[in-house]
């Protein structure tokens, strides 16, 4: 039993590395179309990056790190109220040094 457990470990770790792989893959493909697409609208100074962690955090410690002026974040949620933000949106907006731009969909 305990060879077919850590077999089937082996077996689920290299499942998970694949799918983080196709999934940064895919995610990389889509930013660096919209990168282009910021480019060929005259915003020069666009880039990406792709980050692993709680999103909130990530978010704020990479405009930090790397100097931006504002943060620009899109929020699903009704634009009535800055309550109806969505969670990561609010967090970001409650926590960042930074201006923050939220852009509801």
């Amino acid at each position: 039993m305990f060879l077919i457990l850590a077999y089937m470990r082996e077996d689920a770790e290299k499942g998970k590395e694949s799918l983080r792989n196709d999934i940064e893959s895919g995610a990389r493909h889509i930013l660096e179309q919209r990168v282009e697409y910021c480019k060929k609208a005259g915003m020069t100074q666009t880039t990406f990056k792709i980050a692993y962690g709680k999103a909130t955090d990530e978010i704020i410690r990479i405009a930090e790190e790397m100097e931006c002026d504002v943060i620009v974040m899109a929020s699903s949620r009704i634009p009535s109220f800055i309550r109806s933000l969505g969670s990561t949106a609010r967090k970001v907006v409650d926590n960042a040094r930074k201006p923050v731009l939220i852009i509801h969909e």
